[in-house]
């Protein structure tokens, strides 16, 4: 059986959760900022740092430079459909909002 994430051995050795996000997400992010300041106007990079922006729950913000992406390289498939990614991340969210106060919410 093949594995994945980091589960080369089995799911019970993988790390996981909040200890493998603490280590990997700021090596991610700041590979991801490292690539936009050697390359400001590659719509690679900037996808990238709005990969690792949304991981970091910076919405907005994974959204501007998604944005930024596009505006770099308008045919940039990739980008186009993570900002498409993030839009509806952000829609399903404020559904899920919405919802929670009108049920779950109740005083």
């Amino acid at each position: 059986m093949s594995w994945q994430y980091g589960f080369e051995h089995g799911p019970g050795n993988a790390t996981t959760g909040a200890a493998y996000r603490a280590a990997t997400m700021p090596r991610g992010a700041a590979l991801a900022q490292r690539a936009v300041a050697l390359a400001p106007r590659s719509s690679a990079a900037a996808t990238a740092h709005s990969t690792a922006l949304l991981l970091d729950f910076e919405w907005a913000a994974a959204a501007k430079e998604a944005q930024r992406a596009i505006a770099l390289n308008a045919s940039d498939t990739d980008a186009l459909a993570w900002l498409t990614k993030i839009q509806t991340m952000q829609l399903d969210m404020g559904a899920a909002l919405g919802e929670c106060s009108r049920n779950c919410c109740r005083s």
